[in-house]
């Protein structure tokens, strides 16, 4: 009888994870409100934190391109930040294009697994100047799950030194990963069920 009652909590446990929704955990923001580029990794080029109007979604500041700058190194906004232990990523942030760009005009936001290996994630090009802020939310690929190495990056390839885009309150979210013993004992919970049916 206590072997049932074990069982059926394993169940009942089983079928409370499958129903329930899944939570996303923040693992790192930023809105520039520091003033600088303090919580990223790097930047070069032509990036700067500005507070004059209009250039932050949130808050007082918000990241400015703006100006001539070229590949493959010249504007370039890095973040390293490990996603162990986290799945499903999600990377968040808003952005407003202030002169536009042509088609020679590039800002590419790209990810690695390794810290040296980039990947495009989004490219903005040939667009219009906008009034209003609009939202960008992208999900990551399964290689950027569970990696000390991941990262991200802004990188700019703008012809003219009218060119300028903005961008504010960046966020990555992921579902935790859930420990071995929890999973085991769901899947002995299954399996004791199947075994007693």
């Amino acid at each position: 009888m206590k072997c049932l009652k074990v069982v059926w909590v394993s169940v009942l446990l089983v079928s409370l994870a499958a129903v329930l929704p899944v939570q996303a955990t923040l693992i790192w923001s930023n809105g520039f409100e520091s003033g600088d580029f303090s919580a990223w990794t790097s930047a070069s080029g032509q990036w700067d934190v500005v507070g004059s109007g209009g250039s932050a979604h949130t808050g007082d500041y918000g990241a400015d391109i703006t100006g001539s700058s070229t590949a493959p190194d010249d504007g370039v906004l890095t973040m390293n930040v490990s996603s162990e232990n986290f799945q499903s990523l999600t990377l968040d942030y808003y952005y407003k294009i202030r002169e536009s760009l042509e088609s020679t005009d590039y800002v590419f936001v790209e990810w690695t697994a390794s810290g040296t290996d980039w990947q495009l994630l989004k490219d903005y090009t040939n667009l219009p100047a906008s009034t209003s802020w609009v939202q960008e939310i992208l999900q990551l690929p399964a290689g950027a799950e569970d990696n000390s190495s991941f990262g991200f990056r802004l990188r700019a390839v703008l012809s003219s030194g009218s060119d300028r885009m903005n961008f504010d309150d960046f966020a990555l979210t992921g579902v935790e990963i859930p420990e071995p013993a929890t999973m085991l004992l769901g899947s002995a919970g299954l399996l004791a069920f199947r075994r007693r049916r």
